[in-house]
């Protein structure tokens, strides 16, 4: 398994392809790059995000940092939600970056779901 992180226009462009030419596309960088030392073979599938093609995500993607932190972003800082009213949640944020102890995984994120489901649930039971 080879997992590949293409970003920016590139990324943009990628999601743009069919399967096929994204599949010919890495097998050709694999074959400039290992061609003299290893004989690969072929791709059997390829798997891909469409986070730029995806109306809800946009593209976006979220991590922290050391800067983050030194500019206080910290997660607590992150998870705000933006409220209305008492404290009624209308905006929340999820996702790694806002993850108080999983910061640099998938699980961050889905524990950051899960907590802002919670927050949201509570909101409800008071109306």
């Amino acid at each position: 398994m080879l997992l590949a992180w293409i970003y920016g226009e590139g990324a943009v462009e990628m999601e743009k392809l069919d399967l096929d030419e994204v599949r010919r596309g890495v097998s050709k960088l694999l074959r400039q790059i290992f061609e003299k030392q290893f004989n690969a073979t072929p791709i059997k599938s390829v798997v891909r995000t469409q986070w730029a093609s995806n109306p809800l995500a946009r593209g976006a993607y979220s991590y922290r940092s050391v800067a983050t932190e030194e500019n206080g972003g910290s997660a607590i800082i992150l998870s705000e939600p933006l409220c209305v009213g008492e404290n009624h949640p209308i905006v929340c944020f999820a996702g790694e970056a806002t993850s108080y102890y999983r910061h640099s995984a998938v699980h961050g994120a889905v524990e950051a779901g899960f907590r802002e489901a919670v927050r949201l649930i509570e909101s409800l039971k008071d109306k």
